[in-house]
């Protein structure tokens, strides 16, 4: 059986049980990799799903795909994180992964100090005003990241607030900033432009003829379809 060898930490679980003891427990699973993002992993088995952080190793070489069934040896400690000793792939090959020492303290309460902290509301308001960012609402979770929106040197921006420190940013617009580039395209605007995930959208008349109009953030405004009186969504503003 061919085997590979590497140093690298395995990271954990969502949902599984914890031990009433202090030290960790031994923990075996197998399941499918569902997603994969950066050093991380969801293995979904059939019972529950697993964050793994697979390390820098196994994914810049690529070792484990989407789609790919795995098993994970390992130890659960304290925190809910489990260091996995050995990696099963689809094919027979075995991952053994070097454990790295720990002192009796870390033994005893489960916990290591490579794991990975919390990234909260209030660190990702931290990151963006550190940064010079005056943040107009409070940071939003999402799947990975904080969102926010802020202004810095005279520019409003919405944000994308990360762990590793990056702040990614698009100039935001005004709902009366979308109805004007309407205007300025010669599109009589009926009410107001109303915001949809990353752009605007209003009911604007041209030539005799009613458009759903999208604006966006880059200056660009699109017509996005003709529209009547039958139209449910803007049949009743059409006289």
């Amino acid at each position: 059986m061919k085997r590979i060898y590497m140093s690298a930490a395995f990271a954990a679980t969502q949902g599984l049980v914890m031990s009433a003891t202090a030290h960790a427990e031994d923990v075996v699973f197998k399941g499918s990799v569902t997603e994969i993002f950066g050093h991380h992993a969801i293995v979904a088995t059939d019972q529950k799903k697993y964050l793994v952080n697979f390390g820098p190793r196994v994914s810049e070489q690529g070792i484990v795909k989407t789609g790919d069934t795995v098993s994970i040896t390992g130890d659960l400690k304290k925190s809910g994180q489990v260091r996995a000793h050995e990696l099963t792939l689809a094919d027979g090959r075995v991952v053994e992964v070097a454990k790295d020492k720990k002192t009796w303290s870390e033994w005893f309460s489960g916990d290591d100090a490579d794991d990975e902290k919390p990234f909260t509301a209030s660190d990702a308001k931290k990151l963006a005003t550190d940064k010079g960012y005056v943040l107009t609402s409070q940071p939003l979770a999402e799947k990975r990241h904080f969102i926010a929106n802020g202004s810095k040197d005279g520019k409003t921006f919405d944000l994308a607030l990360h762990r590793d420190g990056t702040i990614k940013e698009e100039v935001s617009i005004t709902a009366v900033q979308a109805k004007k580039m309407m205007m300025d395209k010669g599109y009589d605007v009926i009410g107001d432009a109303a915001p949809v995930k990353k752009h605007f959208e209003a009911l604007a008349i041209k030539n005799s003829e009613f458009f759903e109009l999208h604006a966006h953030r880059d200056g660009t405004v699109e017509e996005a379809r003709k529209v009547d009186k039958t139209d449910p969504r803007w049949g009743t503003q059409i006289q």
